[in-house]
């Protein structure tokens, strides 16, 4: 089945610049976008690409996981990380994505 992990990782960088972008006082309020939303959408995204691309959905997960770890302060990037480790060196180098 053809599909496109950018659609996916796209998705997966929207709903962490929501959660970044939000004021502290809407951080600290129950009616904010607050981090276990955000990891439970990013979980979400991961779980519904499961069968479409088993890689992809490891990689939002593991990516997901070093988010929260390294404290949810700075946008993720999973696009441009994912672009990192799956575009051969040769091909970054010449595209500046490396």
């Amino acid at each position: 089945m053809k599909h496109n992990p950018e659609i996916w990782l796209q998705a997966a960088d929207d709903a962490a610049e929501s959660f970044l972008s939000q004021s502290v006082a809407d951080l600290k309020s129950d009616a904010g976008y607050h981090a276990v939303s955000v990891l439970s959408t990013l979980h979400g995204i991961s779980d519904a690409v499961y069968y479409l691309n088993e890689p992809l959905y490891h990689f939002i997960k593991h990516h997901t996981q070093q988010w929260f770890l390294g404290g949810m302060s700075q946008h993720p990037s999973f696009l441009t990380a994912w672009q990192h480790e799956n575009i051969p060196s040769d091909i970054s180098a010449s595209l500046n994505i490396g």
